[in-house]
């Protein structure tokens, strides 16, 4: 978290220096989160409770009192990582309809840690109950070399090469964002192991067929 402060500061402050060039210039765009993003930190500060109203998708709206732990930006969303009944839970900021500070306060857990928390998944889905696993990946052609430069999880590591494919292993719980992320790539990225993975996958494919088949 630290490095990509420090990153983020430093390509904000060569950005400022370049005005003159501001419309050459690109950004993955991030839907703004000023006021929430602001009562989230400020209750951060000061360990206190939050309160919140928020709608899953699909989900009546509700009210929670929760323990602000953390928060993370993650594939153009911001999240909130929340205690509350004796559990951890993230919420989007984009499903947050109500959100205001309590005085009420909490003590945050000593052994916490939110890198670590969040080292065994691929992304923000987190979920106890998916087995962590060595997962062995094959990336054709040109994805190898995607894959080398930017990693897919912190514990990618290279184990074989061949002439047009490398294999990289790497540890986590397989969540369905990790499975998305390969299913996108069909065609230059593959599963080896774990084969339950494989079927999973493969089963995903059956339904894509059977709906492209049902258009034509």
């Amino acid at each position: 978290m630290r490095n990509w402060m420090v990153s983020s500061l430093a390509v904000n402050n060569m950005i400022i220096e370049s005005r003159s060039i501001h419309d050459r210039i690109l950004f993955e765009p991030i839907p703004f989160a000023g006021n929430t993003l602001r009562t989230v930190i400020e209750a951060m500060r000061e360990n206190a409770l939050i309160e919140l109203t928020y709608r899953g998708y699909g989900q009546p709206e509700r009210n929670y009192l929760i323990e602000p732990y953390c928060i993370c930006l993650f594939n153009q969303r911001w999240y909130i990582l929340g205690h509350f009944d004796d559990k951890l839970r993230l919420f989007s900021f984009d499903r947050i309809l109500a959100i205001s500070k309590s005085n009420r306060h909490f003590t945050l857990p000593d052994d916490f840690d939110c890198d670590a928390y969040f080292n065994e998944y691929f992304g923000m889905m987190t979920d106890s109950r998916v087995k962590l696993e060595r997962i062995v990946i094959r990336a054709h052609g040109q994805e190898r070399y995607y894959l080398r430069d930017l990693p897919l999880h912190n514990t990618q590591k290279e184990i074989n090469s061949t002439d047009s494919t490398t294999d990289f292993e790497l540890y986590l719980r397989p969540t369905a964002d990790f499975l998305a992320v390969i299913f996108s790539r069909v065609g230059r990225i593959e599963i080896v192991s774990p084969i339950h993975l494989k079927e999973e996958l493969l089963g995903w494919c059956r339904v894509m067929i059977s709906w492209l088949c049902d258009e034509s």
